[in-house]
């Protein structure tokens, strides 16, 4: 037994094949406390500085470049998305909407990367903006479009500054290198399809060192510390719950119904021991955790599209990582 309850479930779950294995980071405001490596798939052992697919761990990632725009004066949370289309569509759908999953734009199984931009364009909606909670992925490809729309500068130049202000490699829509995704023919995913999309709410990939960087940058904002990833006040505004006593069309109870910013907040997720945090959790299995009361963040990277296929419980990976470090 280690002193790392997170690191012996992790163990446990490669040793009965439900993981090939995963890199794990802990971090503080001070910097990493710990980042190991466990197990190896068929081409070689896992090691701290992969690269993975982060899937919806981008939603955060750009929702952060955005909020850095937002604080530069470049792009307002008020901007609506039809500008930035060129088209007149989806009025009153505004940059806050986006982020905070109340948009009311239409979207179904597939749309994020297959149609994705032309169902934007079409202007299809499924109820007005915001008098519902809608967990989506599309939107995040409209709130990227509207921070390139008036910076004239594409989201991954915004990623790369975001590296940048916590000397790490921005995360990036590049697969070279990354670990393969597993798992997804069981769910009709095709990752290698879905790829060319770069699609700014699922289609990023980073190494731990990166999210602990970013994380560690939060982490020192929430104190009230200004280190240049997000200024104290933006990153209050981001935490702020949106659409409280709103309708739920669609969420996830792996994440819960809460929105901010781009960010899960999980003060309702049940069986939670650790309700103070937020961050993102990924399909294939990425999560990245945030808990300021405690000064900890935690980041845990791996391959497999929806593992809970396999027998993993992200419920008791959370509880055994907010034990942890």
């Amino acid at each position: 037994m280690s002193a790392s309850p997170i690191v012996d479930l992790l163990q446990e779950h490669i040793a009965e094949g439900r993981l090939p294995g995963a890199v794990l980071g802990i971090a503080d405001s001070g910097g990493v406390r710990e980042l190991i490596a466990l197990g190896a798939d068929e081409s070689r052992p896992f090691a701290a500085d992969d690269r993975f697919a982060l899937y919806s761990i981008s939603k955060a990632m750009t929702a952060l470049a955005v909020l850095r725009a937002v604080e530069r004066g470049q792009v307002s949370l008020l901007d609506e998305l039809g500008p930035a289309l060129g088209a007149d569509v989806h009025r009153g759908v505004t940059l806050e909407h986006l982020l905070s999953h109340r948009s009311g734009i239409r979207e179904e199984h597939g749309d994020w990367y297959r149609d994705g931009m032309e169902r934007l364009r079409r202007g299809e909606t499924l109820v007005p903006p915001g008098t519902a909670v809608q967990y989506s992925t599309l939107a995040f490809a409209g709130a990227a479009a509207i921070l390139e729309h008036a910076t004239g500068r594409d989201l991954e130049q915004h990623l790369a500054e975001l590296g940048e202000a916590v000397g790490a490699p921005g995360p990036s829509f590049d697969a070279r290198g990354a670990r393969a995704v597993r798992g997804g023919e069981a769910v009709d995913l095709d990752h290698e399809r879905m790829l060319p999309f770069r699609h700014p709410g699922a289609g990023l990939f980073a190494s731990a060192e990166t999210l602990l960087g970013l994380a560690g940058g939060l982490l020192r904002a929430a104190r009230g510390e200004r280190d240049g990833v997000l200024r104290p006040e933006t990153l209050a505004a981001a935490r702020r719950p949106l659409g409280l006593g709103l309708p739920v069309l669609s969420s996830d109870p792996d994440r819960g119904q809460r929105w901010g910013l781009g960010l899960a907040l999980l003060d309702d997720v049940r069986g939670l021991l650790d309700q103070d945090g937020f961050g993102h959790a990924g399909w294939s299995g990425t999560q990245w955790w945030l808990h300021p009361s405690r000064d900890r963040a935690w980041v845990l990277l791996t391959n497999v599209v929806e593992a809970e296929q396999f027998g993993v419980d992200w419920l008791r990976a959370r509880n055994a990582a907010a034990a942890s470090g």
